[in-house]
């Protein structure tokens, strides 16, 4: 739970490119971060911690701290 300031979420996108070689490929080059929404106090943001995944597909990053 937040106790105070404000934290953003974000998933991650996979990025696509389309090969100009090749019109019926697709290149991948990555991956993209869109920003889900705003959480603030009395939020509750949930723990992905045990799922044995290396990769996470949401993310948190504090925004501004009181």
């Amino acid at each position: 739970m937040i106790q105070s300031g404000e934290c953003l979420l974000e998933k991650k996108v996979l990025r696509e490119v389309n090969n100009p070689y090749n019109l019926k490929r697709t290149l991948v080059s990555g991956y993209d971060n869109i920003q889900i929404s705003v959480a603030g106090k009395g939020a509750i943001i949930g723990e992905e911690i045990l799922d044995p995944k290396d990769e996470y597909e949401y993310s948190v990053k504090v925004m501004r701290t009181h």
